[in-house]
C-alpha cells in the first residue's frame, strides 16, 4: 500500500502548479473587471465632452443672437 505521505510528496508538484495557475486566473478575472471599469469611464467621459462641445455651440449661438439684438436696438436708438 501507498502511504500517504508518498502520494501527498508527488502530487506537491502538480498542486502548486495547479494553485499558480488558478491565482493567475483570479488576478486576470480582477484585471478584466477593472479594464470593463475603465472602458465604462472612457465612455462616459467622451458623452460628458460631446454633451459639453454641443452646450458650447449653443452658448455660443445665444451670445451671437444677444450681440445681434444688442446691436439691433442701438441702431433703432
Amino acid at each position: 500500500m501507498v502511504a500517504w505521505r508518498e502520494v501527498l510528496r508527488a502530487l506537491k508538484v502538480p498542486i502548486v502548479i495547479l494553485g499558480v495557475g488558478l491565482m493567475g486566473g483570479v488576478v486576470g478575472l480582477y484585471f478584466s473587471a477593472q479594464a470593463a471599469r475603465l472602458e465604462a469611464a472612457i465612455e462616459r467621459a467622451r458623452r460628458l465632452e460631446q454633451q459639453r462641445k454641443e452646450l458650447l455651440k449653443s452658448l455660443n449661438a445665444i451670445r451671437r443672437e444677444i450681440e445681434e439684438y444688442r446691436s439691433r436696438w442701438s441702431l433703432d436708438r
